[in-house]
């Protein structure tokens, strides 16, 4: 059974600041300006993202995946709408349900998209590209229980925050590796780096160098996120693999994310705007 995990939604922050930052100054928006998001996930609820200026009237009627394999479908679930000063962002919760699943409930293949299609109310579309969108095939045998998760800055102004998610052995168990997907190229690593488990390289984690766990001992994944940094992406959210042996000898994967979440708002927005302009 999955530990659903919602992805991380970009942190709004007050509307006071808002309105001083953003009122008045920022770019008149004619047309919507889709967010362009990098999300590696076994999750099967999916968001995309979309900025207007607060005029903007019309409502996500449908939404569908260009070339869709056979046996994959989309169920929309709903549109949020946060007000900022003259913009509008737009989340829009969908689901994808696909015919043959594994007895988990994770895909049998991966599923991997970079473009929707919106119909809205008024009956006309729009195609745009979101980045990507990477629905894992990753099982999920649950032997490490998530215990929590939190972010410190470094309080010295250089934008550089330390990030950990906390995992405790549900019983004796070796962890014998741990993967991040083929998203986290250069680009993101650049950005997102120094990736530990109880403070030790995840690379140097092996069969003949495992991390071993006791029954509720934890396990704890961190990193930093330099937000000095620049990337197209608004936001990022990776799903890295552990690897171990349990108490009775057997394999088992787990799961856990990395996310790039940690973002001024203003300033957010107006870099996807500033993104979308540079196309």
């Amino acid at each position: 059974m999955f530990r659903r995990r919602l992805v991380t939604a970009v942190l709004p922050v007050l509307a006071l600041a808002l309105a001083v930052m953003l009122g008045g100054c920022g770019k008149e928006l004619k047309e919507p300006v889709f967010v362009k998001n990098m999300i590696c996930s076994c999750d099967m609820d999916a968001e995309i993202e979309f900025i207007t200026g607060d005029d903007y009237g019309l409502k996500v009627k449908e939404v569908t995946i260009p070339d869709m394999p056979k046996g994959i479908s989309v169920d929309f679930y709903d549109e949020q709408v946060e007000k900022f000063s003259k913009y509008n962002l737009h989340t829009v919760n969908f689901g994808i349900s696909a015919d043959n699943l594994r007895d988990d409930g994770s895909l049998k293949k991966d599923f991997v998209f970079h473009k929707v299609t919106i119909k809205w109310e008024d009956g006309n579309e729009t195609r745009s590209d979101i980045g990507t969108i990477h629905i894992t095939s990753n099982g999920n045998d649950s032997k490490l229980e998530f215990g929590g998760s939190s972010c410190t800055d470094n309080s010295n102004g250089d934008k550089k925050y330390y990030n950990e998610e906390k995992y405790s052995a549900t019983e004796a168990v070796a962890i014998t590796g741990i993967s991040m997907p083929r998203e986290y190229g250069k680009e993101i690593a650049e950005r997102v780096y120094d990736i530990r488990a109880n403070d030790r390289p995840i690379q140097g984690i092996t069969k003949d160098k495992p991390i071993k766990l006791a029954k509720g001992e934890e396990v704890v994944i961190s990193y930093y996120i330099d937000e000095s940094v620049e990337t197209k992406y608004g936001k990022t959210t990776l799903e890295g693999v552990i690897s171990g042996i349990d108490s009775d000898g057997r394999k088992f994967t787990d799961l856990f994310d990395v996310r790039d979440g940690n973002v001024d708002m203003p300033e957010w927005i107006e870099r996807q705007i500033a993104n979308s302009d540079s196309k």
